[in-house]
């Protein structure tokens, strides 16, 4: 993950502790040492959404701002730029960042791809955990996540 992202993304959903608030994550999937591994870029927060503070439901024309960010990237040359998941914050609950039963019909209805991920924030904490599917289990990959800078981007993706 770039340390950018996060530091967007916290920021984001710290700005808004009353309600849930979220966005999407862009990146792309590449191979390292055999493995695959996702690279989460950029995040772009949400701002067409409906909200309350135990729910998030982004609006079809919030996503529009993504596809403008991944044509920036390509046109700088940056190829296999994707969007690789979504955050959410869940402030009503302290430290409470596993996924609600909604998150888990999203997650398993919407985002079934390998490299699709779901990060659910404390916005009060910070404490935060990063989610994806594997063997048709929602399972966490916070332990495999490492941070590097942006610029560590010009590693190859796969296409």
């Amino acid at each position: 993950m770039s340390l950018e992202a996060v530091d967007s993304l916290l920021a984001h959903v710290g700005s808004t502790v009353n309600r849930e608030a979220g966005g999407y994550m862009i990146g792309r999937v590449m191979r390292l040492e055999g493995q695959y591994c996702l690279h989460i870029l950029d995040s772009v927060p949400a701002k067409e959404v409906s909200s309350s503070h135990v729910s998030l439901q982004f609006q079809p024309k919030s996503a529009l701002p993504v596809l403008e960010k991944i044509r920036n990237y390509e046109q700088r040359g940056m190829r296999g730029i994707l969007g690789v998941g979504y955050y959410h914050s869940h402030p009503f609950n302290s430290n409470f960042v596993q996924p609600s039963s909604t998150d888990e019909n999203t997650i398993l209805t919407n985002f079934r791809d390998f490299y699709y991920a779901s990060m659910i924030i404390d916005p009060l904490s910070g404490s935060w955990d990063i989610f994806v599917i594997q063997d048709s289990r929602i399972v966490s990959i916070k332990n495999n996540c490492f941070f590097v800078p942006k610029s560590y981007s010009d590693f190859g993706a796969i296409t």
